[in-house]
């Protein structure tokens, strides 16, 4: 899991770079988001998934263009956390 405080980084961040992660995490973030909004992420795809917009960029495709069902919700303090 990558969890960060929130407010602590921004849309653009990188999961590796940015969030301290690494490529196991990333591959678990990707994994988990197609679970959570019911698409497929092809294996070529998972590269294009380097920054949190990238991957939102990705599902609004993978989903017509709307978030749905978007599971993390804004809190101004707090620990956000994807598992």
């Amino acid at each position: 899991a990558l969890e960060q405080e929130v407010g602590t980084f921004g849309d653009d961040a990188h999961f590796i770079d940015d969030l301290g992660g690494d490529s196991l995490q990333v591959l678990s973030i990707t994994l988990k988001a197609e679970e959570l909004f019911g698409v497929s992420i092809e294996t070529e795809e998972y590269g294009d998934c380097a920054t949190v917009n990238s991957l939102t960029r990705l599902l609004c495709r993978k989903m017509g263009g709307a978030m749905r069902h978007w599971p993390f919700r804004g809190t101004k303090s707090g620990t956000f956390r994807i598992m």
